[in-house]
């Protein structure tokens, strides 16, 4: 991938978390960072997780207490050479990249895993700021997975059968807009609930969603913040006081809900008002 990188997309950052205890001159490469000296210190914190059995499609998952993790961080440049099975595809040029090692100073006190990441980057990193922004940069990676589970299950892509790539390419751009969509709802609503609605919802939107809030008794929406917890409503969320808040699932729940009934609205609009649609509604 890294090859691919340099000889196509040299403009395009790459940041990679490393899995394989690769052999580099000198030794392993986990085993040298780890006896490099510690250029900086940070915490970072470990939110709470839950346990979870192991079946026959999911791992099993240890249960972890939240904590504040003392953190060590090194980096250095790294050379990785060709493997002899890929040097006829990829030549014999290594690829030398940035790698940027966090690891917590001590064993938790609880049992649960050290945290530990190697971070394989094309980004520069000379300094301690450019190494915590590898890490920032790595700590968002949930959002691209939750933008990924919806553009595969909530926008159904894998189902498309378009007869030609460009077809299929144009369905799959649509839908990522759309994706992109539903996966900003619920993190604008959390971390600018302030906001005017309008900055996300068109007014026939904003109409259904008020319209929702009164059938369940709810206060009518006045920012971002409130109408998106009306919108996971729509999807089966149960607005608990202390429950988590709604999932991606959720959310494109309740917005095939809303948009639906935008949509007969805007088209009894569109028809005029002595179409039978319009006359249904009114009437």
């Amino acid at each position: 991938m890294f090859d691919v990188h340099r000889k196509l997309k040299p403009d395009l950052a790459l940041l990679v978390r490393a899995k394989n205890n690769r052999r580099i001159a000198g030794g392993s490469l986990f085993e040298q960072m780890r006896t490099q000296p510690v250029r900086h210190r940070m915490p970072v914190w470990v939110p709470k997780r839950s346990g979870r059995r192991g079946t026959g499609t999911q791992k099993a998952v240890l249960k972890r207490e939240a904590r504040m993790a003392g953190c060590e961080l090194r980096w250095n440049e790294v050379t990785i050479p060709i493997p002899r099975d890929r040097k006829a595809e990829v030549g014999e040029q290594p690829v030398v990249l940035n790698l940027v090692h966090i690891r917590e100073s001590e064993e938790p006190a609880d049992d649960a895993k050290r945290l530990e990441w190697f971070l394989y980057t094309s980004l520069p990193v000379s300094n301690a700021r450019q190494a915590l922004d590898v890490i920032q940069y790595y700590k968002l990676r949930w959002r691209i997975e939750d933008w990924h589970r919806i553009l595969k299950s909530g926008c159904d892509v894998e189902l498309l059968a378009h007869r030609t790539a460009a077809r299929l390419k144009r369905a799959i751009a649509l839908r990522a807009v759309v994706a992109w969509r539903l996966a900003t709802l619920p993190l604008l609503g959390r971390e600018t609930p302030g906001l005017d609605p309008s900055v996300l919802f068109s007014e026939v939107e904003l109409a259904v969603i008020r319209d929702f809030a009164r059938f369940r008794n709810q206060k009518l929406p006045e920012n971002l913040g409130q109408a998106v917890k009306i919108l996971a409503m729509m999807g089966g969320c149960l607005n608990r006081p202390n429950g988590a808040p709604a999932g991606s699932q959720v959310m494109w729940e309740g917005y095939s809900y809303l948009y639906g009934n935008a949509q007969v609205i805007e088209r009894a609009k569109a028809l005029g008002i002595g179409s039978e649609v319009s006359r249904m509604i009114t009437g």
